[in-house]
């Protein structure tokens, strides 16, 4: 899982051309002059939209609605943010929480499912030990989803417990962010709230490590892609990777990008799946219904490939 205070973005990034793939007739051009590109921060990372061929009135209006949606985002899911709906649970160990936030922890456990286990939203008291000098073996000790209690709307953590959803929100907010262009009539449009959400089709995207070496590039379409590197940040006394594992599992890859029809979906599993050896990444993949991951050792070799039969 990833830090509890991200200080750049969680892991590279994404580095994206925002370009048609071909744009070679007048007519491209003509759309590309007319794309309208909009950046700030969110969940401590770089963000942007980019709207293809939009009108630069109706452009305006959407993206005041992209910062507001992009900011209830935050105000529930910012672990670095000590007023948001998930630092006050972690703090009073219970929330009476609203729709999104159930909807997006429904997420979690389901894909904790999903992933056998190396999803868990429940590491963060193992990262702050690690990170701290803290006593490890009592922050293993408060993992476990099966320890979240639901009443109605009502969540309950145990004392010492503590959520992070920072290898999953960013894929959430992504496709919330996509589902709200999608609502407005956008049929072309590239989202990148830490995750990348596409819509229409193609978007070049380039996909790179950590220290910005371009390790591969993908041609994205109405799809979603989230990558994670276990070298993006390094915690504790032994430079141990922000990527936890519920049972100490290590980052057996340098780099996986997962590209799935949503982006919640993409972004945890590229999460687990850097924790996997390749069995039971195969496993993991098979079942998870994504379109394709990639995996990258420490000297940017692409290692492996899985993808969905068609």
């Amino acid at each position: 899982m990833t830090p509890h205070r991200p200080t750049r973005r969680r892991f590279l990034t994404i580095a994206a051309s925002a370009l048609a793939l071909g744009c070679n007739t007048l007519r491209d051009r003509a759309a590309a002059a007319a794309d309208v590109r909009w950046r700030g921060i969110a969940f401590g990372a770089d963000v942007s939209i980019t709207l293809r061929d939009a009108d630069a009135d109706a452009a305006a209006a959407t993206l005041e609605a992209v910062r507001g949606e992009i900011a209830r985002m935050e105000a529930l899911f910012n672990l670095f943010d000590p007023g948001s709906a998930l630092s006050r649970l972690n703090a009073e160990g219970t929330l009476d929480a609203d729709a999104t936030f159930r909807t997006l922890l429904d997420a979690a456990i389901a894909l904790h499912g999903v992933t056998e286990g190396l999803f868990d939203p429940t590491v963060q008291p193992l990262w702050r030990a690690l990170s701290t000098g803290g006593d490890v073996e009592a922050a293993r000790a408060l993992i476990g989803v099966r320890r979240i209690e639901r009443i109605d709307s009502r969540i309950r953590i145990a004392p010492g417990m503590a959520l992070t959803f920072n290898g999953i929100a960013q894929g959430f907010a992504s496709d919330a962010i996509a589902d709200l262009l999608r609502a407005r009539g956008y049929q072309q449009a590239l989202v990148n709230i830490g995750e990348y959400a596409a819509l229409g089709a193609p978007w070049r995207l380039g996909i790179a490590n950590p220290e910005g070496i371009l390790l591969d590039e993908i041609a994205l379409g109405d799809s979603c892609i989230a990558t994670s590197s276990a070298g993006a940040m390094l915690i504790g006394r032994y430079g141990q990777s922000h990527i936890l594992g519920p049972g100490g599992e290590s980052a057996a890859h340098a780099t996986v990008s997962v590209v799935a029809n949503r982006a919640t979906l993409a972004d945890a599993l590229s999460t687990a799946l850097i924790l996997a050896e390749e069995t039971q990444a195969r496993r993991i993949f098979a079942s998870s219904g994504a379109q394709e991951a990639r995996f990258y050792d420490a000297a940017g070799r692409r290692t492996l490939r899985l993808v969905r039969p068609a």
